[in-house]
């Protein structure tokens, strides 16, 4: 009876005592009929499995339902997406420390290297590790004196040079930790020199003060470093006091600008109050005093992090560094 259908089960079996004779003995009416071939129209198959059974089939029955409209959906956002990972990557490679700019220049020529850490260096001036910034830079200083662009691009080469003479840290140099203070000193020479613009021999001093920039920047490095203080601008100070101490207004070969006190106040003007011994503006003492509580201050509030001053570099370093931190720190139970 394995072959038989419905119907003829129907028409052959009416009466429910009839049984099987066969050589097995009686076998009940019952195991026909789980021996039977159901067509697959009279009765949905999921319904013999169990409850549980039957609700994993029909989630997995809509989850392949949902898939291709998802797939559209993707599909969809798919070129918008690019096109803004585009905009995102091009934006990537000219902001921030340009860090893929100087990876890809790693295996090129020492001298496109080179070229990467002195216009890093002039970006240093405002804080910033960034080539394309230390062009933007180098215009500038050319429209307001080519004079000065000179005398300070021949100190950051210089003071570059000088400090991969001496071996120093080979990431602070790339970085143009090394060039700031050199550019300072060669353009500040020529803002004090009394010789006025062109004066050709004042490039000797220049190539000489910016040459002790890096030695006065490792050996601070190397004092500071016991109080957790960085070095900043201070190489430049103390390379430019040295040459307009040992020069003077009255020297013969180069002469200085004569630095003389304001005795009188001519007006109350704030672009022309100049209440200093050194002829400095005003806002200069309270540019240093402000800064100086800024590094020395202490604190307990959490939301405030105060990084060790002989970490502070550039903006993408300090967070680069804070992020570090921060993931080392244990975390508590409520941030858990």
């Amino acid at each position: 009876m394995d072959g038989c259908s419905f119907t003829d089960l129907g028409e052959s079996s009416t009466d429910p005592a009839q049984t099987d004779t066969g050589s097995g003995g009686p076998e009940p009416f019952d195991s026909e009929l789980k021996s039977q071939r159901w067509p697959g129209s009279a009765q949905d198959p999921s319904q013999s499995l169990p409850l549980l059974e039957r609700l994993e089939a029909q989630d997995l029955t809509t989850k392949m339902e949902m898939e291709p409209s998802g797939e559209k959906g993707s599909n969809s956002q798919t070129p918008t997406r690019k096109i803004w990972k585009r905009i995102w990557g091009a934006l990537s490679c000219l902001t921030g420390d340009m860090k893929a700019f100087g990876d890809w220049l790693k295996d090129k020529p020492l001298l496109f290297q080179f070229v990467d850490w002195v216009l890093r260096g002039i970006s240093q001036v405002m804080f910033v590790s960034n080539p394309l910034s230390g062009l933007i830079i180098i215009a500038a200083f050319l429209v307001q004196s080519p004079w000065l662009t000179l005398t300070g691009c021949l100190g950051g080469i210089i003071s570059t040079l000088t400090a991969l003479l001496l071996s120093q840290d080979r990431s602070a140099i790339a970085a143009g930790l090394h060039s700031y203070n050199g550019v300072l000193v060669g353009m500040l020479m020529a803002i004090f020199s009394n010789s006025g613009d062109y004066f050709w021999w004042l490039l000797l001093p220049v190539v000489v003060m910016s040459m002790a920039c890096p030695l006065f920047t490792s050996a601070l490095a190397s004092v500071f470093s016991k109080w957790d203080l960085p070095v900043f601008t201070l190489p430049f100070n103390m390379a430019l006091t040295a040459f307009v101490a040992a020069t003077g207004h009255y020297n013969l070969f180069f002469p200085a600008k004569l630095l003389q006190p304001i005795a009188s106040v001519p007006s109350l003007n704030w672009s022309e109050i100049q209440v200093s011994l050194m002829g400095l503006p005003l806002g200069t003492w309270g540019f240093c005093l402000t800064s100086l509580t800024f590094l020395l201050l202490t604190t307990n509030n959490d939301a405030i992090y105060k990084l060790p001053l002989s970490k502070v570099t550039y903006p993408e370093a300090n967070r680069a560094f804070y992020l570090a931190e921060k993931r080392k720190q244990p975390k508590s139970a409520c941030d858990v």
